[in-house]
């Protein structure tokens, strides 16, 4: 369960939203989860959620959130292999 509240700036969140739709265009479901990982834990739900509806582990989850607020959405995209 996440222990904190995340929001994004409206250019964060528009860059992920572009980001998303490009995923999705590919067909690069690992970026996409990803992606859709953080807008879950934005909307407040807990990695143990999430994790049953994206079907990834809790611990990659965290390690998401982690790239995400080191190094922004560019983080989920470097990292895809994670």
């Amino acid at each position: 369960m996440a222990y904190f509240i995340l929001r994004l700036a409206n250019n964060t969140r528009k860059k992920l939203e572009r980001l998303l739709q490009s995923a999705r265009n590919k067909g690069d479901l690992a970026i996409a989860k990803k992606i859709l990982t953080i807008f879950a834990v934005v909307e407040g739900h807990g990695y143990d959620l999430i994790s049953e509806i994206l079907k990834v582990s809790e611990e990659s989850i965290r390690l998401w959130i982690r790239d995400f607020l080191l190094k922004g959405p560019e983080g989920l995209i470097l990292l895809s292999a994670s």
